[in-house]
């Protein structure tokens, strides 16, 4: 940034934040936004993938494989037509901490 530019600048200094801290707000925010009734889907979709994780003894942190037996085990038990709906809500439930899932997700 032009030095010139930062010191004519009235703005107040602040502190940079970590990518870290930058991913974790910006979850934080995008769910405030979110609709109450999403919200509520997208928390359904995160504790299906919890309780689908542990009782095949996986990983919480998803993988290709995981993801996709999820699906195929998903399938099994609510409208296949559901399971889209589901995975966005797992993607914007988990991508704050596991930030691959919408690459996960495309493949």
């Amino acid at each position: 940034m032009n030095q010139q530019l930062r010191l004519s600048s009235k703005q107040p200094r602040r502190e940079p934040w970590t990518k870290d801290t930058l991913l974790r707000e910006r979850a934080a925010a995008l769910t405030n936004a979110i609709d109450r009734s999403t919200s509520r889907s997208y928390g359904s979709a995160l504790n299906s993938w919890i309780a689908f994780a542990e009782m095949h003894d996986f990983a919480i942190e998803p993988t290709m494989d995981t993801l996709t037996f999820y699906i195929v085990y998903m399938s099994h038990h609510i409208s296949p037509r559901s399971v889209k709906t589901y995975l966005s809500g797992l993607v914007n439930q988990l991508e704050p901490d596991f930030p691959s899932i919408r690459q996960i997700r495309s493949s």
